[in-house]
């Protein structure tokens, strides 16, 4: 069968489906068996019904085989309720002759996932010491992930590699594409092992035909470009296959983001310093975001004296894709803002548009950095369905969080399901 989604679609479509563990926590108990295994059954089962779905095929084809994972990695698999910290799997399409490697991005309930991974960015480790080649260095958190990846993370007893390397001879398979694609963490997490099988290649790819490429989404900067000493940034550009193509021995890069997210702009000085203004010209003020965003670049600062800042930058070219301010959901919350003058003390009220700009920004920040890519990919047809069958699977005694809405309560205190349900009668006076 024919897909009726481009290459860039099916893969991007993967990639986003890689995110089938987010938000949700799995408890332990003797009804349910250990909560780990629970949550990679979950995972793994919603990856093969999906590609079982027909809808699906149509969209995207229906020859694709699973050929490692899809494995869920937890720093603690016996904890009493188990959460993913990263998510992986491999995909196969013969008819397109196209692997898929879909890392999923950062699960916003997963503490290992946001310090010991995002925002581990204030140190750095040599890529040399990673693969023995390249030069300049990662962030030590992207560094970290990687390690998950390709260290950590077993199928059948088999690592990533081992797991390529044994589908490709078993099956035959010469001159194929492995796209490496993630998004978010995901889109940080690719590019770097995309490098990472380019120079591991000969131990997983007997054939030495294979063709690189990655197709990173809404992922921050990986690595440094100091004004002096080496470059991991310029290293990795020299690398790239001219506009995109597939080449042996190079990576065809194709990294997109949403203009309207705050986290492709994340370590990078010049466009970090952007993300308070970002939303101005909708009415969204920096009063309290520039604070934020301050507090955010003094932790990407070494512990070493200030020559020794890490100059962080994006890999280009990176694609900007014309994002639309979310206006709606945007106008519900002026609206419930401004029933606050009726249930707080007078004194109080001239601290509210503040608290307004920053729960107005940060709300706009999360739908832009995850809802809005479905159609900014022009995948939502993929993405309904796939929403559809994911909420379907999930079973009654797993915990599932508004992963948006409880981040945003999380960072400022407010209850957002308290203040969205704020409708005040039409005889309440002011406080």
């Amino acid at each position: 069968m024919q897909p009726t989604y481009s290459k860039q679609q099916i893969i991007h479509s993967l990639s986003l489906a890689s995110n089938s563990a987010y938000g949700l926590s799995f408890p332990n108990n003797q009804d349910c068996g250990k909560s780990f295994e629970q949550l990679q059954g979950f995972v793994s089962g919603l990856a093969t019904a999906l590609l079982a779905q027909k809808e699906i095929k149509k969209l995207i084809g229906d020859d694709w085989k699973e050929v490692w994972g899809p494995v869920v990695y937890a720093t603690d698999e016996n904890s009493s309720a188990a959460i993913a910290d990263n998510t992986m799997g491999v995909y196969y399409s013969p008819q397109l002759n196209l692997f898929v490697i879909a890392i999923a991005g950062t699960n916003p309930i997963s503490y290992f996932g946001w310090m010991h991974e995002d925002f581990d960015v204030n140190k750095t480790v040599s890529w040399k010491s990673i693969t023995g080649k390249g030069k300049g260095a990662i962030a030590q958190g992207t560094a970290r992930g990687l390690e998950i990846l390709t260290k950590k993370m077993k199928f059948q007893g088999r690592g990533l590699l081992e797991g390529l390397q044994h589908f490709i001879y078993e099956n035959g398979i010469k001159a194929a594409e492995v796209a490496v694609a993630g998004h978010s963490l995901g889109g940080a997490l690719s590019p770097a092992l995309a490098l990472y099988l380019l120079h591991t290649q000969a131990t997983w790819d007997t054939t030495n035909s294979m063709k690189i490429a990655t197709y990173p989404s809404a992922g921050p900067t990986i690595g440094t470009h100091p004004k002096l000493g080496e470059s991991f940034v310029s290293y990795y550009e020299s690398l790239l296959a001219k506009d995109g193509a597939l080449t042996f021995g190079k990576i065809a890069y194709h990294a997109v983001k949403n203009d309207l997210d705050i986290v492709p702009m994340a370590w990078q000085a010049s466009t970090l310093a952007a993300i308070p203004t970002l939303y101005q010209d909708f009415g969204i003020t920096p009063d309290m975001i520039g604070p934020i965003t301050q507090i955010a670049a003094i932790n990407k600062i070494s512990t070493r004296p200030l020559p020794h800042v890490k100059n962080y930058r994006q890999i280009q070219p990176l694609t900007a894709l014309k994002g639309s301010f979310d206006k709606a959901s945007d106008q519900v919350l002026r609206t419930k803002f401004s029933f606050v003058r009726y249930f707080t003390p007078k004194q109080l009220h001239a601290f509210t548009p503040a608290l307004e700009n920053l729960v107005r920004f940060l709300m706009q920040a999360g739908y832009q950095h995850t809802t809005a890519y479905s159609s900014l990919l022009q995948i939502t047809q993929f993405m309904d369905r796939y929403d559809a069958l994911r909420t379907a699977l999930i079973p009654d005694n797993c915990t599932q969080k508004d992963c948006v809405q409880d981040q945003v309560s999380t960072l400022t205190g407010i209850d957002m399901t308290q203040l969205l349900a704020l409708q005040p009668e039409p005889s309440t006076e002011e406080v």
